[in-house]
């Protein structure tokens, strides 16, 4: 028996066409169910359990068990072939040689992410130690549906679940796995619970897989940042993963758009109110991976983020990512009066279901958004606005959608097209010679600085950015860091906290000025970014500890320039005396 029988004999079609059509009903001798492809008010979606069979008769597709799972996860019939093989439990027999380490290493990391799951959603919704949760979960309106289908749960301070887990799953857990799984960390030498006092969410792949959590403060007073999210593990990848997206594929192909929010509670209450085709980053900014993945299921994107400053400059950055994988960019605007989605479910749950409906094409958005700001009839403020839309309009390939803008833009500023085309050709030109007149950073660094200093560096950037008023209490400044392109860096980020009044900084704007400063370091302030920086109040104690290292290093720095100087100023200048007293010293020598 081959492969692809031995799946087939193993799995029930119905079981898995359900996990991405939970409509799916028995009706006579076939399963029926809206497609989960178009938009449709009378089913004819059907699916024949005998035979294993599908067929969607108003798009004429058909197919077997695997050609469905390609249909849904959109990937080639290899990749359907080991989705369906991870959930029939068959080991496939073909050229793919994988690490048997590496295979278990994943699957031990799994298995406790599930077990933990379940741990922290128990506490959330029956445990005495979970009453505080309950009462903030009732406080944001999730309903028992929801708190069961996102696994929501709770993890109180000091669970030491590492028992739990050597306890229930295997004694033989050691301090490695534990660490490895992002569940755990460690100080001074102890292995410790990484979430405390925080209400969890699971994440899951696009198979359905719990890879990480992201936990979230409840308490108002609380310090710590509002969400943590898991490390890098071997099963959790941050900037190739998306929030909600397991649950919404389905409503995503259907409704062939998807809405982008910011953060993890919009996606479920707004699931909840019936808004089911929405994800969001985590933890981070939007990056290209995750939207190409979106890109399989839909190449239509409607970005919904917050109502202030850093929503704005979020969209502005998400739309230039959005150009070079090849997405139509929307928006929905949400009414002024209020923050985010969640705010507005909230308040008035039907006004959301509406406003997500209303897609607004992004550079038209912007295009009244700033002009509603702008004096257009003032030379200074009209030259400043049309730069920064073309800026926008380069960014389009399409060469009849720039010329579409162009028209637009005209009409707007009141200057002839040919005009805006000459500008559009000067700003590539600029961008180009800047580019040639200054070589990145990068390209000027000559020795390249240890892994471990490098590391000891981004985490203390990454410190700063969590801790902002340490900036404030204490003189940090750029040449505390020896490596040239950390200490542009740290120059921005700097006056960035100042600017914003020593309070916590958006990293989308930490982003785009880093990236917008010299391209090449984007891959250092990822990095920054991407780090986990633990929430816990000792981070402050790494803080303190790196500045000073670096603070005293600097001064034996300076201090040893200073020896040196005076040292060539004690010197004897030999060019200055008479061959007599060169003979003399050489004597006395």
């Amino acid at each position: 028996m081959n492969d692809l029988e031995n799946i087939k004999q193993k799995l029930n079609i119905v079981d898995v066409v359900r996990e991405y059509v939970p409509s799916l009903k028995k009706v006579g001798r076939n399963w029926s169910s809206i497609s989960p492809f178009r938009n449709e008010k009378t089913p004819s979606f059907i699916v024949n359990e005998e035979l294993g069979i599908w067929k969607d008769f108003g798009g004429d597709k058909a197919g077997d068990i695997i050609t469905f799972v390609m249909e849904m996860e959109n990937v080639d019939f290899r990749k359907a072939l080991e989705i369906c093989a991870a959930k029939a439990g068959v080991t496939l027999s073909g050229n793919i040689k994988k690490d048997p380490k590496e295979e278990k290493l994943k699957a031990d990391v799994l298995r406790m992410n599930n077990y933990s799951a379940e741990v922290f959603h128990y506490i959330a919704l029956k445990h005495k130690a979970g009453e505080k949760a309950r009462k903030y979960i009732e406080k944001r309106g999730f309903s028992e549906e929801t708190l069961k289908k996102y696994l929501i749960g709770y993890s109180p301070l000091n669970l030491k679940l590492q028992d739990i887990l050597r306890y229930k799953l295997d004694k033989s857990i050691d301090d490695k796995l534990l660490i490895t799984s992002g569940l755990f960390v460690e100080k001074y030498g102890h292995i410790k619970d990484k979430y405390q006092d925080r209400l969890m969410f699971p994440i899951r792949n696009s198979s359905g897989e719990i890879v990480g959590f992201s936990g979230r403060v409840i308490d108002k007073t609380d310090e710590r940042p509002k969400y943590i999210n898991s490390p890098e593990t071997p099963v959790y990848k941050k900037s190739s993963l998306v929030f909600n997206l397991y649950e919404a594929k389905s409503a995503i192909k259907k409704a062939d758009f998807v809405i982008v929010t910011e953060g993890q509670i919009d996606c479920i209450i707004s699931t909840q109110a019936g808004i089911e085709n929405i994800v969001a980053p985590l933890g981070t900014s939007l990056t290209v991976e995750q939207l190409k993945i979106l890109k399989r299921y839909t190449d239509n994107i409607c970005f919904c983020f917050n109502n202030d400053k850093a929503g704005m400059s979020a969209l502005e950055r998400g739309f230039r990512l959005c150009s070079q994988v090849g997405l139509n960019v929307k928006v929905i605007e949400l009414p002024k009066e209020f923050k985010d989605i969640d705010e507005l479910i909230q308040k008035d749950k039907a006004k959301w279901v509406e406003v997500s409906k209303k897609h607004h094409n992004f550079l038209e958005y912007l295009m009244k958004k700033q002009s509603d700001l702008t004096d257009l009839k003032d030379t200074l403020q009209r030259k400043r606005f049309t730069n920064y839309i073309l800026s926008y309009i380069k960014s389009i390939t399409d060469v009849v959608e720039q010329v579409s803008y162009i028209q637009k833009l005209s009409l707007l500023v009141d200057i002839d097209e040919e005009t805006l085309k000459e500008a559009l050709k000067s700003q590539k030109n600029i961008i180009e010679q800047s580019i040639n007149e200054n070589p990145p950073i990068e390209k000027e660094i000559k020795k390249i600085p240890s892994l471990a200093e490098y590391k000891k560096n981004t985490y203390f950037i990454g410190l700063l950015l969590e801790l902002p008023s340490f900036i404030k209490d204490h003189h940090v400044f750029p040449d505390l860091l020896e490596d040239p392109v950390l200490k542009v860096l740290l120059e921005i980020v700097i006056r960035l906290t100042k600017e914003n009044e020593y309070k916590e900084l958006d990293h989308t704007k930490v982003y785009e000025e880093i990236v917008k400063t010299d391209k090449h370091l984007e891959e250092h302030i990822n990095n920054i970014l991407l780090q986990e920086i633990d929430d816990e109040k000792d981070s402050k104690r790494d803080l303190d500890i790196l500045y000073h290292q670096f603070s005293n290093r600097y001064k034996r720095k300076e201090l040893g320039k200073l020896r040196s100087d005076y040292e060539k100023k004690e010197r004897i200048n030999i060019e200055e005396l008479d061959p007599k007293e060169i003979r003399k010293i050489l004597k006395e020598e």
